[in-house]
């Protein structure tokens, strides 16, 4: 993270915070789609020209309060996310190195309407135990035809 990145989310932080504490809100989950989005800008590892790397396992730490009214819709709440994140990687050119893996956590020194964020990086396991299953091979559809011959 540089130093850029460290003065930006500082003042989010101070900006937030007193929000947060002017409106009392609750945390929405378009705000944290939307930060999960800004994690996944802030934490990249370029791999190659073409191939980004971004975390895959977030911890999201919400007040009591917001804790409480969001964990019952965790399932739905996370398929929901989770798809805005593919689609917004996708855009991005970013690839995760797993699948994407969103958990919530209590945390009592959060105030109502405050939310952090922890990320990290996780590979899949492959349980060595069960054969690997074929990999499928991506078809295109395009075909070229030389002298009547057609390749795909």
């Amino acid at each position: 993270m540089g130093v850029f990145d460290k003065v930006e989310k500082g003042l989010e932080n101070v900006v937030g915070n007193v929000f947060a504490r002017a409106f009392k809100g609750d945390v929405q989950p378009v705000e944290i789609t939307a930060r999960l989005q800004r994690e996944l800008d802030a934490e990249t590892t370029l791999l190659s020209r073409d191939r980004t790397l971004v975390p895959n396992d977030f911890s999201i730490g919400l007040s009591q309060h917001d804790y409480d009214r969001l964990t019952p819709y965790g399932k739905t709440l996370n398929a929901e996310i989770g798809g805005q994140l593919m689609t917004y990687a996708a855009e991005k050119g970013y690839i995760f190195n797993g699948p994407v893996a969103i958990e919530y956590a209590l945390d009592a020194t959060l105030h109502i309407g405050r939310f952090k964020i922890a990320s990290a990086t996780v590979a899949e396991v492959i349980d060595a135990a069960e054969p690997a299953a074929p990999s499928k091979q991506r078809t295109s559809g395009l075909v070229v035809e030389v002298n009547g011959v057609r390749h795909p």
